[in-house]
């Protein structure tokens, strides 16, 4: 037969009758009883003490958290749009210097037998250079703003 405390515990650590429930304080004592003194059991023990327990928010502050929360993720969803738009553009305007470089080359060697007019090679030269710097400027002003 076993002996109880004034808390219904045992010897052994088990609580006889109540709700079933253990408080941490309760198992904290039992840890130190059964510590070897310096507190050595009580250190690995996972048991949280009540000043480590978080405490209750408000509502207000739980909304506000929210809407934090909120506000993040629109704007994690902007940065990879525009990070997707700007790989995008970038993809058009690599492919649209390479087919210029491509046109030069053949321009330059008569390539399978290709020529342009001068005035005509550099005006599609001009023209797609005015082209890739204007959209460069409006890419940078429109997806990066100054506010």
């Amino acid at each position: 037969m076993s002996t109880q405390n004034e808390e219904g515990i045992d010897k052994e650590g088990e609580q006889r009758g109540g709700s079933g429930i253990v408080s941490t304080e309760i198992i904290r004592k039992i840890l130190r009883e059964k510590a070897s003194g310096d507190g050595s059991l009580l250190r690995y023990s996972r048991i949280p003490h009540y000043d480590e327990m978080p405490s209750p928010i408000s509502v207000e502050d739980a909304i506000e958290q929210e809407a934090k929360k909120i506000a993040n993720e629109g704007r994690r969803q902007d940065i990879n749009l525009k990070r997707k738009t700007l790989w995008i553009l970038f993809g058009f305007l690599a492919f649209e210097t390479l087919l210029i470089f491509i046109l030069a080359f053949m321009q330059g060697f008569v390539f399978f037998g290709f020529h342009l007019e001068e005035w005509s090679f550099k005006l599609v030269v001009a023209a797609t250079i005015s082209q890739i710097t204007i959209m460069l400027l409006v890419a940078v002003k429109h997806l990066f703003p100054s506010h």
